[in-house]
């Protein structure tokens, strides 16, 4: 009896090695190529430009929605959109992370571009993992009548994705969305996801303010500014001594060119401050080489995920006159 459990895990665990080196061998060699709405909507990895050509004309493509951001000069990048213009084809970048929480501007521009294209659309990121998963359970979530749990299997191993490490950072949101659904009583339904964007998503967010500064900033001197920052976040902001985890304070301070002359960050020590409350940070902006116009702009980070301003909170700026 004992036996034959034995050679039913490892029966299973055999299978399921097998499945995810099918899976494997499919992403590396075809290109994580899947349907998602058939006629409407499709994902992949970064196509080459004969690959890109191919789909346009086996599946019509008409808006090819690429989640890596504008990166021009690189290669693929301009492969790309020379292919789209001679085609004819609609190309619309939007900027997602496969190891951070996504921002909410980019989601949002990412829906108005669903709401507005013409289809049959085509998602890719770099492998057509992580950020194509996120992008194809969102068009689920809009633009269909897919469960929560139909959407969320755009996110999964079959996909190549794995909610481990920095990507499980994408699961992370959709988790958000369903903790907040179940808090308020709601089920999920398109105006409930653009409520929560609106509303409800507020994992990473701080409201910012100097409270106290020096009265003239001189080149050959240092200034200390203080800043309160409070957490009108729904998580504690765990502060630590390191610079590379925890929570701090960022700064960047920008010279008269817009280059970036100094960076820094206050809240080097431990502590905690909890959601509705506030902290009184220094920030020291050390001699500048030249008087003129500077730019300081300040915001909060989790080390090992994010700045704030980068999930969609408004950093602080503060203009320098060096005498």
């Amino acid at each position: 009896m004992v036996g034959t459990i034995r050679m039913s895990v490892w029966g299973v665990i055999a299978g399921l090695t097998v499945a995810l080196l099918v899976e494997a061998c499919h992403i590396e060699l075809f290109g994580n190529f899947h349907t998602i709405i058939p006629g409407r909507a499709y994902r992949c990895g970064q196509p080459s430009a004969a690959c890109l050509e191919k789909l346009i004309g086996e599946r019509h493509i008409r808006t090819v929605i690429n989640l890596r951001g504008g990166q021009a000069p690189a290669p693929w990048y301009m492969d790309e959109c020379r292919v789209t213009s001679s085609h004819d084809v609609s190309q619309e970048d939007v900027c997602l992370s496969a190891g951070r929480m996504p921002s909410i501007h980019e989601i949002k521009r990412l829906i108005d571009v669903l709401d507005h294209c013409e289809y049959p659309v085509l998602f890719h990121c770099q492998r057509g993992a992580d950020r194509t998963g996120l992008a194809s359970c969102v068009l689920l979530l809009t633009h269909t009548d897919a469960t929560l749990a139909e959407a969320r299997h755009q996110l999964g191993p079959r996909y190549g994705h794995l909610c481990v490490g920095k990507t499980g950072q994408l699961d992370r949101f959709i988790d958000l969305y369903e903790d907040w659904l179940k808090k308020n009583g709601l089920e999920h339904d398109h105006g409930n996801f653009i409520r929560w964007l609106d509303e409800g998503f507020c994992e990473y967010a701080a409201s910012l303010e100097v409270i106290d500064r020096p009265a003239a900033i001189l080149a050959s001197e240092p200034a200390l500014f203080v800043v309160r920052a409070h957490n009108v976040s729904t998580r504690p902001w765990r502060f630590q001594s390191g610079r590379n985890s925890g929570f701090h304070a960022f700064y960047a301070i920008h010279g008269p060119s817009n280059e970036i002359v100094h960076q820094g960050r206050a809240g080097l020590y431990e502590t905690t401050v909890q959601p509705g409350e506030a902290i009184d940070l220094k920030v020291v902006v050390p001699p500048m080489k030249r008087p003129g116009r500077y730019r300081m702009l300040i915001d909060m980070t989790d080390e090992q995920y994010c700045l704030f301003y980068q999930i969609g909170s408004e950093p602080l700026i503060v203009e320098l006159d060096v005498k």
